[in-house]
């Protein structure tokens, strides 16, 4: 086994790293954030369901016009893409072809580990140092579990990541067509997460700078602009305007109010935080090494802009600077390279860098195996997967006033018929909207701080009757976790399915 590992250390690194995305595809469910569903899930299983075009001839956007989205539809695409396979194959549930949505998602995951091992390789020139880079980033604990999900702040990210293994060889191999490729795949990026712009933008000065002549500018460019002419193009003839989901894009985004309070540096905090403490101190430490920046000038630049560029925004989201995180890691291992290329060692006591490497590798582990198992907004989710199974054409009235997220009804049967109540004014209208169109199977209520159980029960069986406990859902530990931490903002999503007792 030792003289397979040192015979094939990317090869160790890429299983290690894929065996722990794999948890993370079977375990790890539900999503994190709103548009981690509703705006790219939803978007494309619509397309699955009711076919692409609307009214107007172009992409339909769940209730949006086509003139108004603001999202390349590159990326729902691609998940679209996944989906067909699936029913081609027989199989109509949105719950099980997100196994094979996580899976797509997990082997993009890989390129960051790929990416980093490869560029630490060439810089260091040894196989230990490329292997603990590669390790890092396949174990780094928040890796998997955000790897997995529909986020397109993290597949921007790992796919921006790959940029700099073409950058790094050209400096050795000084071949121009490796600008090309560099320059296309950050049109890719921008493409699948627009604010990755501002981390591509610099790039050419860069180049330009450090070659005291155009031509590599020009390249990379080229390779930019080649994939941003297909994207423009193609909003005219998806979206019915050049440049659609750019400008749009631009539209949304300037001037826009913050849409809750953050703590002032939050994305420096969140890096940190990430990379976990006390080693992502010394690491960021390490950056601030003028040897550090001369030889990795592009690397550290593009970071630079995208985070001061977030930094200066009202609307400031954590889930943002996602894409910068496997930059962060490749910058941590590189940094601390240079500063034992410049000391001979990576701190004046190896023994405190080894005690700050053990007690963070501890927390690192600790926090992978919950992370890699959890799930986001089940109460929701198993609340429309345990009606389908209790009675797959079934009439259901949700019950959620006072919360911001909707029901997830495309993991619903396509048979069954929904009403949700989001607004108490509305419960007399739709509970007799549902009674018209024959008995209420069953009832699904989600209690808020607002209102109990109790008085949502009293609430709802004045207009259906006495009802009976089917089931009870419990909130997943991850979202108790983000409801402690900040009830105003977050649901816990318990759930109470009930059967009137005249159904």
């Amino acid at each position: 086994m030792k003289q397979f590992a040192r015979s094939h250390p990317l090869l160790c690194v890429l299983s290690v790293a894929a065996l722990v995305r794999l948890c993370s595809v079977l375990w790890s469910k539900g999503f994190v954030h709103s548009d981690d569903y509703y705006d790219t899930v939803t978007v494309a299983y619509n397309w699955l369901v009711n076919g692409f075009w609307g009214s107007n001839g172009f992409l339909t956007w769940n209730s949006f016009s086509s003139e108004t989205v603001g999202r390349f539809p590159l990326y729902t695409l691609f998940l679209w893409l996944i989906m067909k396979l699936f029913q081609l194959f027989g199989s109509d549930s949105l719950n099980t072809m997100m196994y094979g949505i996580r899976a797509a998602h997990a082997a993009i995951s890989l390129l960051p580990v790929w990416a980093v091992w490869r560029i630490t390789r060439q810089v260091t020139g040894r196989d230990s140092w490329a292997v603990t880079g590669g390790l890092m980033v396949a174990l780094q604990f928040a890796m998997p579990f955000l790897g997995v999900r529909n986020l397109i702040e993290m597949v921007g990210g790992n796919v921006w990541i790959v940029v700099f293994v073409f950058l790094y060889r050209h400096q050795t191999e000084a071949r121009g067509r490796l600008l090309l490729y560099a320059g296309l795949v950050s049109g890719l990026a921008w493409m699948l997460r627009f604010q990755i712009a501002f981390a591509v933008i610099p790039i050419p000065f860069v180049l330009w700078f450090e070659a005291r002549k155009l031509r590599p500018a020009v390249l990379y460019s080229s390779g930019v602009a080649v994939m941003l002419l297909f994207s423009v193009v193609a909003d005219y003839y998806l979206l019915g305007r050049f440049a659609g989901s750019t400008i749009n894009n631009l539209i949304i985004n300037v001037g826009q109010a913050p849409l809750y309070k953050t703590i002032p540096f939050l994305y420096p905090a969140l890096l940190l935080l990430l990379l976990v403490p006390p080693f992502s101190l010394a690491a960021t430490w390490a950056m601030f090494n003028k040897r550090f920046f001369v030889r990795h000038r592009a690397l550290v630049i593009s970071f630079l802009v995208f985070l001061i560029w977030h930094m200066a925004t009202a609307n400031q989201q954590e889930r943002f600077i996602l894409p910068m995180l496997p930059v962060f890691l490749l910058m941590a291992i590189l940094a601390l390279w240079e500063r034992f290329l410049c000391k001979g060692e990576i701190t004046a006591n190896p023994r405190t860098f080894t005690r700050i490497c053990v007690i963070s590798s501890a927390i690192n582990l600790g926090l992978l195996v919950p992370v890699s198992l959890a799930y986001g907004h089940r109460g929701l989710i198993e609340s429309v997967l345990s009606v389908r199974k209790l009675k797959p054409e079934a009439h259901v009235l949700f019950v959620q006033p006072d919360m911001r997220p909707h029901v997830p009804i495309a993991f619903a049967d396509r048979r069954s018929k929904a009403w949700f109540v989001r607004d108490w004014a509305e419960l007399p209208r739709l509970s007799d909207e549902a009674l018209a169109n024959g008995p209420v199977d069953y009832v699904v209520i989600f209690p808020t701080d607002g209102r109990p159980l109790e008085a949502t029960l009293d609430s709802v069986a004045a207009h259906l009757g006495p009802m009976t406990q089917v089931t009870h859902i419990t909130a997943s530990y991850y979202d108790q976790l983000l409801y402690r931490l900040n009830p105003k903002h977050n649901d816990s999503f318990e759930a109470y399915i009930f059967r009137p007792e005249e159904a």
